[in-house]
């Protein structure tokens, strides 16, 4: 696929075309990132929750899924990701709606802390690298079979 895909979600909808674009599938591979819990249905760019890391987690997680399904894939396509959390006191929360999202096996998983947000209501951001497998055996066997 030679082209970045939109899926009409504040996670998956910045400028289609834009090589900047938050949600991009390459081949077999889709790469979500630059994910928080903005408002983006009202326009406002209010951060959701603001007092939570879990509620922020749970609904970029949410949005995540959405985008990697919207673009060929599924929850269990995720085999990556990376959570930036702005206070070491919000891992827990963080940790505890990984697991109910992605339950006892989760992609491989990177939690960095101190990080600055743009909005200091923001929580945490995630990227998330996926694989579709179903893409990656169809391009696999059509590099094998169907170009000799």
């Amino acid at each position: 696929m030679d082209s970045i895909a939109s899926c009409g979600r504040p996670a998956c909808t910045r400028n289609r075309g834009d090589p900047k674009s938050s949600s991009r599938p390459q081949g077999s591979f889709i790469s979500v990132s630059e994910t928080t819990s903005i408002d983006g249905t009202s326009g406002s760019g209010k951060v959701l929750y603001p007092k939570s890391a879990y509620d922020q987690i749970l609904t970029i997680f949410a949005e995540i899924v959405f985008a990697i399904e919207a673009l060929g894939g599924t929850k269990s396509s995720v085999v990556r990701l990376r959570m930036f959390v702005a206070e070491e006191k919000d891992g827990e929360g963080v940790s505890k709606a990984l697991k109910e999202v992605f339950g006892e096996v989760a992609p491989a998983a990177t939690m960095l802390f101190g990080t600055g947000f743009v909005n200091r209501e923001m929580k945490v951001e995630i990227e998330a690298d996926a694989v579709d497998t179903t893409r990656m055996w169809k391009d696999i066997y059509s590099a094998a079979f169907l170009s000799a």
